[in-house]
């Protein structure tokens, strides 16, 4: 590098040096540079006179509201970054949270059952779960067993409900929570949770048929 870029860059540092708001590498580098310039130590006597001719230029006192407006209209600009990044994140964590439970599957509780097999609900649970699925909106959160007594109590409420003289053997019944589509649509009140029971029974055959659904 030149001496006169060296000096270029020292005239521009002088501002900085003068008002004692210079990093000490700077300082030191101003200083070995000044030892050996007599022209850098020229202007620099040269700007505290000017300083001295118009103290307000390097005044303590606080800055005109002309001058500090472009620095408040700056914290304002970070502040309103600041507030869009967080309301920004929070958005996104809350997006973040719904999505997972969307996407969450159903918890399945299977009771204590002495009459059934985990299979024989699995079957029963499928086509709850079909069934509830063309319900266009709603999210299925649990289904779970009631217990055995109340199946047995509920099987000729099942064989009443047959339309073909179809005489069941077996009723088991669930009951289920959901939420109904968030902008509702239909009968459904939007964004509400249900407890619904399932009745579904069997013949001999083993087969389990939805019988019906809905509010006990």
């Amino acid at each position: 590098m030149t001496m006169r870029n060296d000096c270029n860059i020292i005239k521009d540092l002088l501002p900085l040096y003068i008002e004692g708001i210079a990093s000490s590498d700077t300082v030191a580098f101003i200083n070995e540079h000044l030892d050996g310039c007599e022209h850098c130590r020229a202007e620099l006597e040269a700007m505290k006179s000017f300083d001295e001719k118009d103290p307000a230029l390097y005044s303590d006192k606080p800055e005109p509201a002309d001058e500090a407006l472009p620095v408040r209209r700056l914290k304002r600009k970070l502040m309103r970054r600041i507030i869009l990044t967080v309301i920004a994140s929070v958005l996104l964590t809350a997006a973040i949270l719904i999505l997972c439970i969307e996407l969450k599957p159903a918890d399945i509780y299977y009771g204590n059952s002495e009459m059934y097999t985990r299979e024989d609900m699995d079957g029963a649970i499928k086509l709850i779960e079909e069934q509830l699925g063309s319900f266009e909106g709603c999210k299925l959160y649990s289904i779970s067993y009631t217990d055995d007594r109340y199946c047995q109590s509920e099987l000729e409420y099942c064989n009443s409900l047959s339309d073909n003289g179809t005489e069941y053997s077996e009723c088991i019944v669930f009951v289920t929570d959901f939420r109904s589509p968030v902008f509702g649509g239909g009968s459904w009140t939007p964004n509400c949770r249900y407890s619904w029971y399932w009745y579904l029974a069997r013949t001999e055959s083993g087969v389990w048929e939805l019988i019906t659904w809905g509010v006990p």
